[in-house]
């Protein structure tokens, strides 16, 4: 029988430190007159346990003052610790050590909490955390994007956040796309959101709790997002052909243009700006800066205002300048065809701007000697391979697209 003893008590011995390892702790309740409570979550490494072999125990030194199992609570899908924290003082310093059971192993949490008679930390849910390492207190919150809005400007005033987005977006069913710190959740009523998963009316502000990684902070942010004021101007302030124009005004019925003569309105590219974000008509029709047109003199320009409230009509006036700017004055009036390099063809400055003119030159008696489109400055004075006598000699030169024309003399000595 003493044998037996023996060999029980040895084998006592060599299984404790195993039983202890895995988290075999125990306390005495009737020796302690005080209690505390606490509803906790346990995690290590970042992960919260959810199993019920899992455990925690809080300790003064080596000895344990209160220890619990994980519970399923199955109303709101989590595993919490019920645990109760004996003491025969206030303010006695505790730790805590958590029993990981798929890894059949101890964690010790550097944390410390403070003994506090009949007091009770944490709920279902905003439970009380028991982590090692300890996890994150910050509740940051944003909103980084809408699935289906581009957000336009954003800016914060302590707990209230602002978006604007288009005039046009529909702020009935948004899908945002929320940040927030490492490890936190956000709330609406008490239930958990997930971003992006349904669309959101934003027609009014939104309000949401955003709770930290460890649950020990939670904040209440409210949401703003609001359409952008939509433009109601309808102005024209630029409008020109082919990048060309000798000068021009615009009121509100009229844009009018002086362009060189001979420029032709046809196939021409406009340039134009005007109010922001307005939509701009020629012939019912939308049009683009930078888009080909065929023009005709006296058809009507539209503008409507980018929130489609108001419109403005404006006829298109243009007018054509001679030859243009000096090139009258710098068109020969004499030519010597003699062949001496010195005057001997018709000279008309500026000419590539006069691709599109007919140009004629005739006699008094009106008998055309010269007649082209456009013109290379190589008329020499012959008419049918003859030099022509010397005299005067007249030229027309005509814009085709309006029938205006431009005239002068051309003489002829040797």
């Amino acid at each position: 029988m003493k044998k037996l003893s023996i060999l029980l008590l040895g084998i006592f011995y060599l299984t404790f430190p195993t039983l202890a390892q895995n988290g075999n702790w125990n306390v005495n309740v009737n020796d302690y007159q005080y209690t505390m409570s606490l509803t906790a979550f346990i995690a290590v490494d970042g992960e919260v346990l959810q199993s019920t072999e899992d455990k925690v125990a809080v300790f003064n030194g080596s000895t344990c003052r209160g220890v619990t199992n994980l519970i399923y609570v199955e109303a709101i899908d989590k595993y919490l610790a019920y645990l109760t924290i004996y003491s025969n003082s206030n303010n006695e310093e505790l730790s805590f050590k958590i029993y990981k059971s798929d890894e059949d192993k101890e964690v010790e949490v550097q944390e410390i909490i403070t003994f506090a008679i009949d007091e009770h930390y944490g709920d279902v849910f905003q439970s009380y955390s028991i982590a090692e390492p300890q996890l994150s207190t910050s509740v940051e919150l944003e909103i980084e994007s809408f699935n289906n809005v581009e957000i336009l400007d954003s800016y914060q005033i302590e707990d209230s956040l602002f978006y604007v987005v288009d005039f046009d977006a529909d702020l009935t069913n948004l899908y945002p796309n929320f940040s927030m710190s490492e490890g936190a959740s956000m709330y609406q009523d008490r239930v958990q959101m997930n971003d992006s998963s349904v669309g959101i009316n934003f027609t009014d502000s939104m309000v949401v709790d955003v709770m930290s990684e460890d649950q020990s902070t939670m904040k209440t942010y409210t949401i703003f997002v609001d359409n952008r004021f939509a433009n109601d101007q309808t102005e024209i302030i630029y409008f020109a052909v082919d990048g060309i124009i000798l000068d021009s005004s615009i009121d509100d019925e009229r844009v009018w243009l002086l362009l060189p003569f001979g420029t032709q309105i046809s196939d021409v590219t406009v340039d134009y700006e005007i109010s922001e974000n307005a939509y701009l008509y020629y012939q019912d029709s939308l049009i683009n800066s930078g888009q080909k047109l065929n023009l005709t003199l006296g058809d009507t320009l539209k503008v409507v205002s980018e929130n489609l409230a108001n419109e403005q009509s404006y006829v298109l006036d243009i007018e054509f300048n001679g030859l243009g700017d000096g090139v009258e004055a710098q068109a020969t009036n004499v030519i010597t065809p003699n062949n001496d390099g010195y005057n001997d063809y018709w000279i008309v400055n500026e000419i590539d701007r006069l691709s599109e003119a007919k140009f004629q030159i005739y006699t008094i008696n009106g008998t055309i000697l010269y007649e082209s489109i456009g013109y290379d400055n190589t008329w020499n004075g012959y008419y049918k391979g003859q030099p022509l006598p010397v005299g005067n000699y007249y030229y027309q030169i005509t814009n085709n697209a309006t029938g205006e024309f431009f005239s002068g003399e051309i003489l002829i000595v040797y």
